[in-house]
């Protein structure tokens, strides 16, 4: 197994330190306009990171995974006013995760999970149970770190789209 970091930010670009981390800079670079336009933007690159998690589901379809970490940050006082606009479910339907087993989820509940961690909402680390697979967040949002082999990430993110990946040893 080997480890990767899957980001937004190409590093070979110098220019990425000045690229957008949570969606409050996002929305904040627009004058926090919540408009349309804006969200179809933001939703793009939201869009990237689940189609990767839709991929991992696929891949893995049948492993039992569970969660392992969870860190909520949902109720924080200074959660920017978008980060509950167009979520899959309505704030109101987000399950308490640090009580419920992962599978016992719905699909659109774990997907949710992943939004809720790309929008800096919460942070967890998930894993298999036959260690084939192992996924964790970070509180910079547009991060994910996986424990895969490299043929089975190769498959996975064959059509990632504005993701980049790179080995990581932590």
């Amino acid at each position: 197994m080997n480890t990767y970091k899957i980001c937004k930010y190409d590093y070979n670009d110098p220019d990425y330190v000045n690229d957008w981390m949570y969606i409050d800079e996002f929305f904040a670079r627009k004058n926090n306009q919540l408009t349309t336009e804006n969200w179809k933007e933001y939703l793009s690159t939201e869009l990237s990171f689940l189609d990767f998690v839709n991929h991992l589901f696929c891949e893995f379809n049948g492993e039992e995974f569970f969660l392992i970490e969870y860190k909520n940050f949902i109720d924080d006082e200074d959660n920017c006013e978008g980060c509950f606009e167009n979520l899959v479910l309505s704030k109101n339907m987000i399950p308490d995760y640090s009580i419920v087993k992962f599978s016992q989820l719905t699909g659109i509940e774990k997907f949710l999970l992943f939004q809720l961690a790309v929008r800096g909402l919460c942070t967890f680390k998930l894993k298999t149970r036959s260690k084939a697979v192992s996924i964790s967040t970070m509180d910079d949002c547009f991060y994910f770190y996986i424990e895969i082999k490299k043929d089975k990430l190769e498959q996975i993110t064959c059509d990632a789209k504005n993701l980049f990946i790179y080995d990581w040893r932590i």
